[in-house]
């Protein structure tokens, strides 16, 4: 992939273009710095090699039973995205659209890397990749919050 603004390269990963500004100023690559006026040009490939080496080190490709190789960290990033973004051409994510909670689209999410993970590797990893944890922990603070409802007047 060619060289692309923060504002794209956010849009695609899912991210709030703070958070990749913060990611560059870690250390993520740029292919030509950014200036006052103007920002950073990334290359998402890059990126995203980054951010594996970087902050997946669990998210290593796993044999799965028949001898291939997996990379659960790409099967989880798919999904992730699937929950976060809206399809191509449209502006509102699945579950909305369907009027389905978040919480139990979250735990769809969830239970489907689950059974995938067991059907290609035989278990499911005892580390989930960030995307799935991420997921976890919305569908157990949104469950929290409905067993724990504020209290009203």
């Amino acid at each position: 992939m060619g060289a692309i603004t923060i504002r794209v390269a956010a849009r695609e990963l899912g991210l709030s273009t703070r958070a990749l500004q913060k990611w560059i100023a870690s250390g993520a690559p740029v292919v030509e710095p950014g200036s006052a006026r103007n920002g950073a040009l990334v290359d998402l490939d890059e990126l995203r090699a980054w951010r594996i080496s970087r902050a997946l080190p669990t998210a290593q490709p796993r044999t799965a039973t028949s001898g291939a190789v997996v990379d659960l960290a790409a099967i989880a990033r798919a999904l992730w995205r699937a929950h976060t973004k809206p399809p191509e051409g449209r502006s509102t994510q699945v579950w909305r659209t369907q009027r389905t909670p978040q919480a139990a689209a979250a735990a769809q999410i969830l239970e489907a890397f689950e059974q995938i993970a067991r059907e290609l590797t035989g278990t499911v990893p005892e580390e989930l990749p960030p995307e799935m944890h991420w997921v976890r922990t919305l569908v157990r603070d949104i469950a929290s919050s409905a067993c724990h409802p504020s209290e009203t007047p």
